[in-house]
């Protein structure tokens, strides 16, 4: 499976999701705990069933932290070397070489310290942009609730 070139994205993909679920679960169940019960029983008295309830108690509250756990995740990932390295060090035949993993094999296994610094650069303008087209676009922050 990862010495085939079909397949090795997809298991590469599926096993950084997988690394990724826990931080999902912990931050969403937090945030979960925090949403007040008063206002279910409000929407229960006045009627609202539980997917009404979800959609306009729960979700709202959560919106928030889905929004700074994907962009997080997204940065994280972008970064990423460790598991892609260790999996299928960007084989085969490249097909799971991301900028990250190509800075760091150009820096460490080819000595060329200066390209690699300028790639980083170049890592970070790409993701602040992609960070704040997020951000703007998801309203994080706004007065939502």
């Amino acid at each position: 499976m990862l010495s085939d070139t079909g397949t090795v994205f997809w298991a590469a993909t599926v096993s950084e999701l997988w690394r990724g679920v826990p931080f999902f679960a912990i931050l969403i169940l937090a945030d979960l705990q925090s949403v007040s019960k008063e206002l279910y029983e409000a929407a229960a008295v006045d009627g609202a069933g539980r997917m009404r309830q979800f959609f306009h108690i729960t979700l709202p509250h959560l919106r928030d932290a889905i929004i700074l756990a994907t962009l997080l995740r997204g940065v994280w990932e972008f970064n990423n070397v460790d598991l892609l390295y260790t999996l299928t060090g960007g084989g085969p035949a490249g097909e799971t070489t991301t900028l990250p993993l190509y800075v760091a094999n150009t820096g460490i296994e080819g000595h060329d310290f200066g390209y690699a610094s300028a790639l980083t650069t170049v890592a970070f303008v790409i993701l602040l942009f992609c960070s704040i087209v997020y951000l703007r676009l998801s309203k994080f922050g706004g007065d939502h609730k």
